[in-house]
């Protein structure tokens, strides 16, 4: 990466770095028929543009090639964003520059922004600055250089293949059952491919099937090794496995008992015993040689496509790089062993290729794999409006910064757990702060008291006193530590005309020799008793005054 001063300055309006063209990259807009190209600044802001470039392309407006671009040597605006590659015109012959709207209708404008919404400020548009207004652009948004949240968001919803995740909530739904029958070749019903489609789903999330090169070649293997998802066990009875101890088949009967099952033919003892340590390290199966105890499990709906994830991720952990690079004979000889079935292949792998963007909706969202217990609730998202299910996710997902006063300077936005643990953080941090720190004397942690009680932040000066307030308390506490006890100890004289009270047993003598058998006796038992008690407390009172003064 190469930066640039321009015009004086380092970094644009939004405080991305000046850049050189070098540091930028033609892409093409995914989507776009005829192609758009767009040149932006390599990274991040390649990541999110493109993918926003996208958006608007499919659900604003189509995109032209001629009226769209990004990164310019020089403009106008000495601070200007395309300076940096993190800015974009779209179509800027529709909506006029300075102009509120500029030429958006209202559906247009409410998906534009629906589009922001789900960028989570990662993407500003030019039509909400104050002056000028400025309708046909977007940029990189406010406070997204060097912040964590960037990265997680792209993480979470920007594809590899350049597309987002979004989906408008009005958008024509799409029968992804039939799209799975499509792509495995309509072998079973649509009602069984539909039976299997959560399972398939998540199969495909959790092998990091996340573009069409690695979907279409996870449709084209598990399609011909299931023939399209009829069989989850392999047609053969497994005699001929038998003795096959480079499969870890070394007792008789191992062969027929640990035979291929599962969508991807998992086969022999050694890797039913290594699939089934896997699967319960991920909490997935209730012990570890679940599926040596329970071959047949492995053919179930519930647990095969457990066996494709494994074998996909673990058993042969470079799959995917094969898939990326288009090498289907790689990926047959990984799956398979040899080039049975390998014209199939082929043909499975071009016709679901030729699905495009379709195919891809397979994967889109957070599929979880099923626990060990199996739920009977049906989920009350199928209760939510597309446009409460989208509200929901936002406000789950969304990035939100620390309450604690005792947060890093600088600290921004730290996850998305939720409200529950945002609020819980304020209190439990600056506990645990403040025990490892004065308890444990922890570098960290007093290192991280000193930050804070020399920020400067605004809004953060009570943080600043109160980190402060604990460095001194501290250190007076290691100060009364180190100072050595006095070699002798002052005892304050008691005065000579301090009040003298009978000892307590004096008293208990003086009520029990008294003479009770009259009434007499008894009177001045109590009238003795009564001296003597106000004796006491008279002597009470002038010690607690004598303490005092």
């Amino acid at each position: 990466m190469a930066f640039r001063t321009v015009y004086g300055n380092q970094y644009s309006e939004n405080q991305w770095p000046m850049v050189d063209e070098d540091s930028c990259q033609w892409i093409t807009v995914p989507g776009t028929n005829p192609p758009v190209s767009l040149q932006i600044q390599k990274g991040q802001p390649l990541a999110i543009l493109r993918a926003f470039a996208a958006d608007f392309n499919a659900y604003v407006e189509p995109l032209r090639d001629a009226d769209s671009a990004c990164w310019t040597p020089t403009n106008s605006v000495g601070t200007s964003n395309h300076l940096s590659g993190s800015g974009c015109d779209l179509n800027w012959n529709s909506h006029p520059f300075r102009v509120w709207n500029a030429g958006f209708n209202a559906d247009q404008i409410e998906t534009i922004r629906e589009i922001l919404d789900f960028y989570e400020d990662t993407v500003f548009w030019g039509n909400d600055w104050d002056t000028p207004k400025d309708a046909m652009h977007f940029q990189l948004g406010y406070n997204t250089f060097q912040n964590p949240h960037t990265d997680d968001f792209i993480a979470r919803k920007i594809r590899a293949d350049g597309y987002s995740t979004f989906r408008r909530g009005n958008a024509p739904a799409v029968d992804l059952a039939q799209v799975l029958a499509d792509a495995m070749g309509d072998r079973v019903s649509l009602d069984r491919y539909r039976d299997l489609l959560p399972a398939v789903q998540q199969c495909l999330v959790a092998s990091e099937c996340n573009n069409l090169n690695r979907v279409a070649m996870w449709m084209a293997q598990i399609g011909t090794e299931s023939g399209g998802l009829q069989w989850m066990e392999e047609i053969a009875d497994g005699s001929e496995y038998e003795g096959r101890t480079d499969i870890g088949n070394i007792y008789p009967g191992d062969g027929r008992k640990f035979k291929g099952r599962g969508p991807i033919q998992v086969t022999g003892r050694a890797n039913y015993a290594a699939l089934s340590a896997w699967a319960f390290g991920q909490g997935l199966v209730p012990s570890a040689t679940y599926f040596t105890d329970n071959p047949d499990e492995l053919s179930s709906d519930r647990y095969g496509f457990i066996g494709a994830i494994w074998y996909w991720t673990v058993a042969r952990p470079h799959i995917n790089e094969m898939c990326d690079e288009g090498d289907i004979e790689g990926v047959t000889r990984a799956i398979n062993g040899g080039l049975h079935g390998y014209p199939d292949r082929i043909e499975r792998w071009n016709h679901c290729r030729g699905m495009g963007d379709v195919l891809l909706q397979l994967t889109s969202g957070t599929v979880p794999l099923p626990n060990t217990e199996p739920s009977t609730e049906d989920g009350f998202m199928s209760a939510l409006s597309p446009e409460e299910q989208r509200a929901l996710y936002n406000e789950i997902m969304g990035q939100r910064a620390s309450r604690s006063p005792l947060r890093h300077v600088g600290e921004g936005t730290i996850g998305n757990i939720g409200t529950l643990e945002w609020n819980m953080d304020s209190s439990i941090h600056v506990l645990v702060t403040w025990l490892l720190a004065s308890q444990l004397k922890s570098p960290e942690s007093l290192a991280l008291l000193r930050e804070v009680a020399t920020n400067t932040d605004p809004g953060r000066q009570w943080d600043a006193k109160l980190a402060q307030a604990m460095l001194n308390k501290i250190a007076m506490n290691d100060q009364a530590e180190a100072t050595p006890p006095s070699s002798s100890v002052v005892v304050q004289q008691v005065p000579a005309d301090f009040p003298t009270a009978p000892p307590v047993h004096q008293v208990v003598e003086n009520v029990s020799s008294a003479p009770i058998s009259s009434g007499a006796g008894i009177k001045s038992n109590m009238e003795q008793l009564n001296s003597d008690i106000n004796g006491l407390r008279d002597a009470l009172n002038s010690l607690s005054t004598w303490i005092k003064g």
